[in-house]
């Protein structure tokens, strides 16, 4: 593959030259983006580009800060005045996924890489022999237990996910994860890969130098307030009389994040007995990671989960930290050695998981947490292993 330093941006009506890989994402952020998709994908395309890629990108948001110079851009806007969630934003997914399938069309790239439900503009585009497709589908909240109003509202997510079925690689970001990739996606189980996502370790261990240290003991999650995210389970946890008696005097929950459960959050811990829980809104990075850093306890409550690049994130700065057994946490939290793993994904298995990890060898567990992100979840563990693929797929040729 060739190795280049360029940048070009340029509209969606604009044909580009050829480039090593093709990143397709509906997202992306590479500075202070909070969404696990936005953020997986920036590492995915700083990682190629610092391995000596040329890369394109497609996505609909407007140029991103902090874009690599060495990426060729291209805007495909999105859907004037579609909202952010809800049916009416799958309807514009829908809409954008056609628009990205034209623009292939016009594009030539000897591989082409979807993060998420942008694989559905396999639907409409049919790759030449000479193209490779690599479909990553990240958490596939598409797929997560709803109401029937919700899932009838994300039935066009799900079809366009499942255009991975005509990939000629899908990657599972964790082990855990392969019989959901297989069963929601409907991919044959050869085609799958286990590639997890990664996070930039020296980047972290530089945004927590100076985090001041608490005054009382914290625990902390970082998060969007909805319902697959499991707040309201950790609420009632923290309420639990047997879990009050053994937490230390003066203890607090911070949050980072919002969403639409923010209000029923809030007053839910102000009611008797009062959880002290502090929101924290709109923060930068700089302060996330550096309450991360600082906490005496992470906790990951979801009810649904996709990689958790936050779960990593608190192991990368070494701290103790308890998940439900869902999604890609099991691959992280092997329970009393990096992590304390909840029996289930409810209000008693957190409350239960908790007690543990007050009681817990926390510096052995904490250091075993650190050491397992830069083995495997670090940013060069992950471009090797992007790497091997696209090597195998040139030497092999598409298998289509």
């Amino acid at each position: 593959m060739r190795s280049g330093r360029r940048r070009t941006v340029c509209s969606a009506d604009c044909t580009m030259p050829s480039c090593d890989v093709t990143v397709c994402v509906r997202a992306i952020s590479f500075g202070e983006g909070t969404g696990g998709l936005e953020r997986a994908a920036a590492q995915h395309v700083a990682g190629l580009i610092e391995a000596g890629l040329e890369v394109r990108l497609i996505t609909p948001i407007g140029l991103p800060d902090g874009l690599p110079r060495a990426v060729s851009y291209v805007s495909l806007p999105w859907p004037r005045r579609s909202p952010s969630r809800g049916p009416l934003f799958s309807i514009a997914y829908w809409a954008w996924c056609r628009r990205l399938a034209r623009e292939l069309h016009r594009t030539e790239s000897p591989l082409v890489h979807f993060h998420g439900a942008s694989a559905g503009a396999l639907r409409w585009w049919q790759p030449p022999p000479a193209t490779a497709v690599v479909v990553n589908p990240h958490g596939m909240e598409e797929f997560a237990k709803c109401s029937p109003f919700r899932r009838l509202g994300r039935a066009p997510l799900r079809h366009l996910s499942r255009g991975a079925q005509r990939a000629d690689a899908v990657i599972s970001t964790d082990d855990s994860l392969t019989p959901a990739v297989v069963r929601n996606l409907g991919v044959q189980p050869e085609k799958v890969v286990v590639i997890p996502n990664a996070v930039d370790v020296e980047r972290l261990a530089a945004l927590s130098l100076g985090a001041p240290l608490p005054d009382h003991f914290r625990i902390v999650t970082v998060g969007r307030l909805v319902l697959n995210k499991g707040y309201d389970l950790l609420l009632e946890a923290l309420k639990d009389a047997t879990v009050r008696r053994v937490l230390p005097h003066g203890w607090r929950w911070d949050h980072y994040g919002s969403g639409p459960l923010f209000p029923d959050l809030q007053q839910r811990a102000a009611e008797e007995p009062v959880v002290p829980l502090k929101m924290h809104t709109a923060q930068p990075d700089l302060v996330v990671q550096q309450a991360l850093a600082s906490c005496d306890l992470f906790i990951q409550p979801s009810r649904y989960e996709g990689s958790s690049l936050t779960t990593l994130e608190a192991m990368a700065h070494g701290r103790l930290v308890v998940g439900t057994p869902v999604g890609g946490i099991p691959d992280k939290i092997v329970d009393g050695r990096t992590g304390i793993l909840a029996s289930a994904a409810t209000a008693p298995g957190i409350s239960e998981a908790i007690e543990r990890a007050l009681r817990a060898d926390r510096e052995a567990i904490s250091s075993a947490a650190c050491a397992l992100v830069y083995e495997r979840f670090s940013q060069a563990a992950s471009v090797g292993a992007h790497l091997a693929l696209y090597d195998k797929m040139r030497v092999n040729g598409n298998p289509q």
